[in-house]
């Protein structure tokens, strides 16, 4: 009850900033060229795995990862987009590293657990401690955030992973089918476009969309249906 009254205050704090900020501007177009790097070894693949015309574990590129055995790329593959979007801020420090490097950093460092199957969904606070212990990142994570605080981040700092459903993917595309969960898979915000004083567009790094739509890099939605994807958590790493 302490804990979420504290993410509450906090947020409250930096919603205020935030629409201070948004209504003391006009017109903004925020972009960051930021590498882009897919959770899967072969970007051009992904949709033929997602579609079930190929199975992972055939990726050509899997032994380069490091990933011991086509079985292990095949399990853990799917659920790092959470590492994709960090391999992609290490990559703006000249630090390259397959996602899959790291999933297997991150999991002695208790962010995931795995069985012999399957790897679980990232896990936060080891996931914060981890970047903060091995990367001396600092972070802030905001529970209950609006789409203005996002843009507001973004425009400081940009390096901001948040949470969506995996079917945003099909935003542009099929936005009238709109999930009732808004959770499942992490992304990096790119760029945003507000326009008279109104936030038009949000632009992300997707770790798992197609190239077919132009949804992997810089895929830009509008934000009346971004906002049906999303759920109110950000991550802000510094």
């Amino acid at each position: 009850m302490i804990r979420l009254l504290y993410y509450k205050v906090k947020n409250c704090f930096y919603e205020v900033r935030a629409y201070v900020w948004l209504y003391s501007l006009w017109n903004l177009t925020i972009h960051h060229d930021i590498p882009y790097i897919s959770q899967f070894a072969s970007p051009d693949l992904v949709e033929s795995f997602f579609e079930r015309e190929n199975n992972s574990s055939t990726d050509p590129l899997r032994a380069e990862t490091g990933a011991e055995s086509r079985e292990q790329y095949a399990h853990r593959s799917w659920s790092v987009c959470g590492m994709a979007c960090l391999a992609m801020i290490l990559a703006l420090q000249w630090k390259y590293v397959w996602t899959i490097a790291l999933a297997h950093e991150a999991l002695k460092n208790w962010v995931y657990k795995e069985d012999e199957t399957s790897l679980s969904w990232m896990i936060y606070t080891p996931f914060l401690t981890y970047i903060q212990q091995v990367y001396w990142m600092k972070w802030h994570i905001y529970q209950y955030s609006s789409i203005r605080l996002l843009a507001y981040l973004v425009a400081q700092w940009w390096r901001c992973m948040i949470s969506v459903h995996p079917f945003i993917r099909y935003a542009n595309e099929k936005w009238w089918e709109i999930p009732y969960e808004k959770t499942g898979h992490l992304v990096l915000v790119t760029g945003i476009q507000i326009d008279e004083w109104i936030i038009k567009t949000i632009s992300i790094h997707n770790p798992s969309w197609f190239e077919s739509n132009e949804s992997q890099k810089y895929h830009t939605i509008p934000s009346d249906i971004f906002i049906h994807y999303r759920s109110k958590r950000i991550i802000h790493i510094m």
